[in-house]
């Protein structure tokens, strides 16, 4: 079988699961909440959004957006979809490599049209580089941006991979050079324009309160938007 008709193959079978995280449901009680942080973390507010249906995270590697979405299913029992980890596991399982940029282009298409359709269910938080873009569109979809001083990202990078500050510097590089590549390959875009604050209705910087806090920041929000 020909290296194509293998990618192929690997690409379909990739893009019928679900990349899907059920988070369990923290009861909704009101007196069980956290108090909001002295220092916000929503740092700009573009829109006000009324009716939240679902939500859309977009962040730089290592600022938290995957960490937020957990904890905000958690608390609004909603569904993680995460299409940043479908395009992820397409690229790892095809390598990094000239013979699979046809097939990204190929697929492209449909690796969009599925984040579409999670963006519009109801009570689901989809995850990902593409959202912002995905739901601009989309009058009740919360969509957000997180942010984190770039010290605070190296540091995270080379706790999470345990490796030095200065190799942090140079795998962090690396890791945004192969997001730019594919996100050219398959949509025409770049980290920069995805990461665009004017995209989003809310940033949020995580560097410094902790996740629970910035998620009942977030929530508090949202039932201010709907009242």
């Amino acid at each position: 079988m020909s290296r194509y008709n293998t990618n192929c193959i690997i690409l379909r079978s990739i893009m019928s699961c679900d990349i899907e995280r059920h988070v369990n449901p923290i009861d909704d009680n009101s007196q069980d909440r956290l108090p909001l942080p002295q220092y916000a973390s929503i740092v700009r507010i573009n829109r006000k959004i009324a009716d939240v249906t679902s939500i859309a995270i977009n962040g730089d590697v290592c600022t938290g957006s995957s960490t937020l979405a957990k904890h905000l299913a958690a608390q609004l029992n909603f569904t993680v979809f995460d299409i940043g980890r479908l395009i992820r596991r397409a690229t790892r399982k095809l390598g990094y490599e000239d013979k699979w940029e046809g097939l990204i282009a190929d697929w492209s298409n449909q690796i969009w049209n599925k984040g579409v359709t999670y963006i519009r269910k109801p009570n689901y938080i989809v995850e990902g580089r593409l959202v912002g873009l995905q739901a601009k569109n989309e009058p009740t979809v919360l969509k957000i941006l997180c942010t984190a001083n770039e010290h605070v990202i190296l540091s995270r990078f080379a706790s999470r991979h345990n490796i030095s500050q200065e190799e942090a510097i140079i795998q962090l590089r690396q890791r945004r050079e192969r997001d730019d590549h594919v996100l050219q390959i398959g949509w025409s875009q770049s980290r920069n324009v995805l990461l665009n604050p004017s995209l989003f209705d809310v940033v949020i910087d995580t560097s410094i309160n902790p996740v629970d806090h910035i998620a009942q920041e977030v929530i508090h929000f949202i039932d201010k938007s709907n009242n």
